[in-house]
């Protein structure tokens, strides 16, 4: 392997399986991260974890006690101590879902081993209905609201109000709901997945905003992601193993479309402040850097340079797009994958044998885009 694209990796073991790693989007002085456990006999566990750049190791900062194996979880953008779940519970193994507190977050000394977890917003009360709460994310702008996607409906909620949702939207879908996630441009414009079908929902229109039939060529839309630089743009992964990046305004073919994984695409991810960067992370146990230079933000901000005689320049140093780099050896499914939200160059993700790694993005790729 060329030296420029080696990434250094720093490693961390949860004695459990886990399921979700999310980055904590309210800090921004430091790399921290949350990875949930997923254990069926054993108490499940919440584990945050800090990367600590001078001596290259993460680090536990506090272990809580989830209650819970989370299938889903996702961080609140405005408040480091709330965080979404939604799993099977601990202790009668029905399901669960709704917003929880990280109680003694802000507590220097803590003087038992893990500490609890309140649930603040329950939406699941009727903890054996069909119709799961299967996710639940955060505005980003507004902390009070969130957003739920059931098997039937996506559900705007008030979390001051939390006896009804604000607004229901009926989807009609079939297969399963699979993922859903907030435009960081327009927080009125959210995207759902159920079955192998993708749509957006005007939140304020109180309507459908595009629609993708078949973002999958057999199985389940598994993640979605908007382009948190460029309007129209959304990045999905499935069961299918492939990537596919869409134009929300034309979703007859996708702008790219890349094999990525031999087994399911679990989570795909635009990086919040380079969006030519893309992240997926598959079952055949593989994280895989991409470039998505010609569809991103940056492509056309730059006038081509000219040599003295006038003829355009040729960066030689680009990094062309498609794959960057695969990032395998693991032993087991990865089941999730994000970027830092407090440094844009680095990545964390996690297998379900309880290990965690994080990563830097190649120097080479790095000075490619920033000179």
């Amino acid at each position: 392997m060329d030296s420029a694209m080696e990434t250094s990796l720093a490693t961390y073991h949860i004695r459990l399986p886990t399921r979700n790693l999310c980055t904590v989007e309210a800090v921004s002085e430091s790399v921290q991260f949350m990875v949930s456990t997923s254990a069926v006999r054993d108490a499940n566990e919440l584990h945050l974890l800090e990367y600590k750049d001078d001596t290259d190791e993460i680090v536990c900062l506090r272990v809580f006690t989830a209650g819970l194996d989370a299938h889903h979880m996702s961080p609140s953008f405005k408040a480091a101590n709330l965080i979404s779940m939604s799993g099977i519970k601990d202790d009668d193994r029905t399901w669960a879902s709704g917003v929880y507190k990280l109680v003694d977050l802000e507590e220097t000394v803590v003087t038992t081993l893990t500490s609890p977890v309140e649930q603040v917003l329950n939406l699941a009360k009727d903890a054996k209905a069909k119709d799961k709460t299967k996710q639940v994310i955060f505005n980003p702008e507004d902390e009070g609201e969130v957003l739920a996607l059931l098997d039937s409906s996506l559900q705007l909620w008030d979390m001051n109000s939390g006896d009804s949702p604000k607004h229901s939207f009926n989807h009609n879908e079939k297969g399963g709901a699979g993922a859903v996630c907030w435009s960081s441009l327009d927080c009125s414009l959210c995207a759902f997945s159920v079955g192998s079908s993708a749509s957006g929902i005007d939140l304020r229109a109180k309507g459908a905003a595009f629609s993708i039939p078949n973002t999958v060529s057999f199985g389940k839309c598994k993640s979605i992601q908007f382009n948190p630089n460029k309007e129209n743009v959304v990045l999905l992964g499935g069961e299918d193993g492939l990537i596919r990046l869409y134009d929300t305004r034309n979703t007859d073919q996708p702008l790219i479309e890349h094999p990525a994984h031999s087994h399911w695409t679990n989570v795909v991810s635009f990086n919040p402040s380079y969006d030519q960067l893309l992240l997926s992370a598959g079952t055949d146990g593989s994280a895989k850097l991409w470039m998505a230079f010609e569809q991103s933000s940056s492509n056309g901000e730059h006038a081509a340079w000219k040599d003295d005689d006038g003829q355009e320049g040729v960066d030689e140093d680009k990094i062309e797009d498609g794959l960057i780099q695969s990032y395998d050896g693991h032993v087991d499914s990865l089941c999730g994958i994000s970027w830092s939200a407090a440094d844009p160059w680095c990545f964390a993700s996690t297998c379900f044998d309880g290990s965690v790694a994080l990563r830097h993005v190649p120097q080479a790729v790095k000075y490619s885009i920033l000179l």
